[in-house]
């Protein structure tokens, strides 16, 4: 019962959103931010429901199962930023750097990208786990002023 419950609220949640002019601008089917609190909502209705039909033991096994499936889902995501801390501590922005093929200055070093202002003029976002498998030839550590303008952020919130 808790189960049909939960995925008759979300999916209401979803047609209400989406009905409304002034509620699809915060919440769109293209909203990562909107599909996540529809997927935690229907995750702790399903959990309430494991709980109501099965009891604690069985929870408690399907949360260490979610638990494991996460980790082994994100590792990649977190060894990017495990990769962003560790090579923003190596150099900054402002840096003359070579990197594979790419050849400029470091604009911005972010915890999973790294932008890069080529010698060219273009910009190039790099994947910090890039900087793992690329040895990187600083040129010069910082320049005095950085410019580049602001890197094109991909927009989260």
């Amino acid at each position: 019962m808790a189960l049909f419950v939960t995925i008759v609220v979300v999916t209401v949640l979803f047609y209400i959103f989406g009905s409304f002019n002034f509620l699809k601008r915060i919440a769109s089917r293209h909203n990562h931010v909107f599909q996540l609190v529809l997927s935690i909502l229907f995750f702790i209705g399903f959990s309430i429901s494991i709980y109501v039909s099965f009891g604690m033991s069985m929870l408690s096994s399907f949360l260490s199962g979610v638990g494991i499936a996460l980790g082994l889902a994100l590792q990649p995501m977190i060894k990017k930023m495990v990769a962003g801390i560790v090579f923003d501590t190596t150099v900054h922005a402002g840096a003359e750097v070579t990197v594979g093929k790419y050849e400029g200055t470091i604009c911005s070093v972010g915890m999973v990208h790294t932008y890069i202002k080529l010698t060219d003029g273009s910009k190039v976002c790099i994947h910090n786990d890039f900087f793992n498998q690329n040895p990187i030839v600083i040129k010069t550590p910082h320049a005095g002023k950085i410019e580049c303008e602001e890197p094109f952020l991909l927009k989260y919130w």
